[in-house]
């Protein structure tokens, strides 16, 4: 039997099939956002133990669009509390990501598929996302549709999960759709958001200094094909 691909690997195939893609000139906007479809907010503080929540959503859907992959960097160091990886506290159960936003449009029959990665040689940890379509569904490129609501578990934090309330930065480190035989970079509204981190204009800097830098599968994927 095919064994699935981990997220994390999954993404990067996907990405390699988008680019392999014929270009197009679709205008895509991603909002990623703190708990809401909109208005904006860039920072979070931790409040204690419990559920955060994160979204995304997007404008200028192209018709046929059949799939869309976006990834994330984190830079977080070595705190455990925002191990959702595998074998990490509080580990993969811990990351939800459901495919809807409220006060958002919905996508009918949209899939989501959400991973959280720590490479023991990489300065940052990895969120990615990919989304499968319904063939049938015709997008308004007018209107915001709702993609994931991204569900962060911090109830063992404090008790197993350590040091939650040091800042973070969340990057936007890029976005690809394919719609039929075209492919379309997906740009972000905002580039960043911030966990613990009310800075005006927030900086991301690597936390895991002095590791080798080795880029992202969205950077690997970017780098082969430039």
């Amino acid at each position: 039997m095919r064994r699935p691909l981990l997220p994390a690997a999954w993404f990067a195939a996907a990405v390699v099939l988008l680019l392999t893609a014929i270009p197009a000139a679709a205008e895509l906007v991603a909002l990623y956002n703190w708990d809401r479809c909109e208005p904006f907010v860039r920072n979070r503080d931790y409040e204690g133990p419990g559920l955060y929540t994160q979204t995304l959503s997007i404008t200028g859907l192209p018709a046929n669009i059949q799939l869309f992959v976006l990834s994330v960097e984190v830079n977080t160091g070595y705190q455990t509390a925002w191990g959702f990886f595998p074998r990490g506290c509080p580990g993969p159960s811990g990351l939800v990501a459901r495919p809807f936003v409220a006060d958002c449009d919905t996508i009918p029959g949209l899939d989501v598929l959400a991973g959280w990665s720590r490479g023991e040689d990489a300065g940052t940890d990895e969120l990615s996302f990919s989304f499968r379509f319904d063939p049938t569904f015709v997008p308004d490129p007018l209107r915001r549709y709702g993609l994931a609501t991204i569900t962060f578990d911090h109830g063992l934090a404090e008790t197993d999960c350590f040091f939650v309330g040091e800042s973070l930065c969340f990057l936007f480190a890029g976005g690809v759709c394919i719609a039929g035989d075209t492919f379309a970079q997906v740009f972000p509204e905002h580039d960043r958001l911030t966990w613990n981190d009310p800075s005006e204009v927030p900086d991301c800097p690597p936390r895991r200094q002095g590791l080798p830098a080795h880029p992202s599968s969205w950077g690997r994927v970017k780098t082969v094909y430039r």
